[in-house]
């Protein structure tokens, strides 16, 4: 008897950066450490099968259980995936299949020559994309050692190849628009965290405050992220710009100049006017 054709694979590459992926960050920003537990599941559970997995309730309960959370969580978790474009929305929201391009591709790689591009459904990748080089899929035979002609007979039957009513670009195809313009969580969580380093760059500090004589740095930057940057107002102002990255050092020097945001120190330059101590910017 035949030896069954593998599929799956018993290991796949693990991106030291994955969750700082702007696909993946909302996931941790929102879920946290369980979150990024039910990702690394739902991939090996993919990898296990092959390049992709069929959602249904027995494999949610399944991860569930594996990551001890709730089920609901593992529901959150993959449909914010599949929002940001981690998976792919076309094939899930039509077929309820789990992959992705990246995922064909590192499973193609991984498999090497056992890759048939006649017999893959929901595949994703261009058929120039699983042969040819170290991975083609004919085995490293040359163009002319393969028959130009096949005997075919009547009986001859070929297997169905299962076809993806085409679909509008995702993700994997064109580029997406920053996370932070998305989610106003991730925004916030990236000012909280431009705002810690700051305060914490004395260099900075220095610079700013003998441009700005009298005044006190981090409790004027701590008063405009407060009163303006840390509020969807001030959200909506910096996505409604062209930029991809936000440029949070020139933010807060532009901040700092603007007298509605400036905080004086007393005349001996020991202690602000205002003698409140700095909040913590998870307050906000």
């Amino acid at each position: 008897m035949a030896r069954p054709k593998k599929t799956g694979i018993e290991y796949f590459p693990f991106d030291i950066d994955m969750f700082e992926d702007e696909k993946v960050l909302p996931v941790s920003v929102e879920f946290g450490a369980k979150g990024e537990s039910v990702v690394v599941r739902v991939l090996c559970a993919i990898y296990r099968e092959g390049y992709f997995v069929q959602w249904s309730e027995g494999l949610k309960f399944k991860i569930a259980n594996q990551a001890k959370v709730s089920e609901g969580l593992v529901s959150d978790v993959v449909a914010k995936l599949v929002k940001y474009h981690f998976f792919n929305e076309g094939i899930f929201n039509q077929h309820q299949v789990i992959t992705s391009a990246g995922i064909q591709k590192r499973w193609k790689e991984a498999t090497r020559k056992r890759v048939d591009p006649d017999e893959k459904e929901f595949w994703l990748l261009e058929k120039n994309e699983v042969s040819g080089g170290r991975n083609d899929v004919s085995g490293g035979r040359k163009a002319e050692e393969t028959p130009t002609k096949r005997h075919e007979t009547p009986q001859s039957k070929v297997k169905e190849k299962k076809l993806i009513t085409p679909l509008p670009p995702t993700g994997d195809e064109q580029e997406l628009p920053p996370v932070w313009k998305k989610d106003y969580q991730v925004y916030l969580s990236d000012l909280r965290s431009a705002f810690k380093k700051l305060i914490a760059d004395q260099d900075w500090i220095s610079q700013q405050e003998k441009f700005n004589p009298g005044v006190d740095i981090q409790k004027s930057i701590e008063k405009s992220c407060v009163n303006y940057w840390a509020t969807e107002g001030g959200w909506k102002k910096k996505k409604a710009s062209k930029i991809k990255s936000i440029d949070w050092k020139s933010t807060f020097a532009n901040a700092i100049s603007q007298s509605m945001n400036r905080v004086y120190k007393d005349r001996f330059g020991a202690e602000p006017k205002e003698n409140v101590k700095l909040q913590k910017p998870e307050k906000w």
